[in-house]
């Protein structure tokens, strides 16, 4: 077996000669963005629309609405809702009775960006620790190299996003033969060393830490559950990140 390329992004952004096309990106944002998809995801939500500007995601939600749908418009700067916005990007806001059955704009600080980023991959996916299991065995199906980028915070990188990522690269090594970059063997360090308490390892990252301040603290709590469902969130034709379960 001919040993295929995985990469990774520690700061969200791919290094100079580097791009997604051709290969499975996996946007990697622990807290909270990609853990906010997954749930909505498992929770009913028929797809998620990622806008990283504030003004594409009202503009998003107008669309929608004039399709007869009815949006929900979530997100978050500094931490906090958006005037104007249905929710923040506290996953905990997620639940079945709130989003089933409604699709969800999402435009945050650094996840929705990373994933804007990386639309062109030939496939993508918004991965987190909670649907980790899930999208590395979807991943790992398609014999395309691999990278996955950690959105980070304001171009760099989050212990947290990194952490995610080794957990992301040992799974997939466990199911294929990939020859790995330096980033991604700093990556699975970092897993190897707090796979045993991952909410402590969030509670004591810098994010982790901002996120308490502003009262966050059961957030951290969900965000540090491996495998909490079984759902990989795929972009499709259409640009649209759906449920994809085996």
């Amino acid at each position: 077996m001919t040993p295929l390329p995985l990469r990774t992004w520690l700061d969200g952004k791919p290094p100079p000669g580097e791009g997604v096309a051709g290969t499975t990106a996996v946007v990697i944002d622990v807290l909270r963005a990609s853990t906010t998809v997954a749930t909505a995801l498992a929770h009913g939500a028929p797809y998620v629309v990622a806008r990283a500007n504030l003004d594409d995601a009202f503009a998003a939600r107008g669309e929608l609405e004039r399709r007869g749908e009815e949006p929900i418009l979530g997100g978050e700067r500094g931490g906090f809702k958006v005037p104007g916005f249905d929710l923040g990007n506290s996953p905990l806001e997620y639940a079945p009775a709130r989003v089933g059955g409604k699709p969800l704009i999402l435009c945050t600080s650094n996840g929705t960006a990373a994933l804007e980023q990386c639309r062109d991959a030939s496939r993508l996916y918004a991965a987190s620790f909670v649907n980790a299991g899930a999208t590395a065995a979807t991943v790992a199906k398609a014999a395309r190299p691999v990278a996955i980028c950690c959105a980070g915070k304001e171009g760099a990188p989050s212990l947290e996003d990194v952490c995610c990522a080794g957990l992301m690269a040992t799974l997939l090594l466990d199911n294929y033969t990939y020859e790995t970059d330096d980033a991604t063997a700093l990556a699975l360090l970092c897993w190897k060393n707090n796979k045993r308490d991952v909410t402590r390892l969030l509670k004591h990252c810098s994010h982790g830490r901002y996120l308490q301040a502003l009262g966050f603290e059961r957030d951290l709590e969900f965000c540090g559950q491996v495998d909490a469902f079984a759902v990989a969130a795929a972009q499709n034709d259409a640009g649209k990140l759906i449920a994809v379960t085996d």
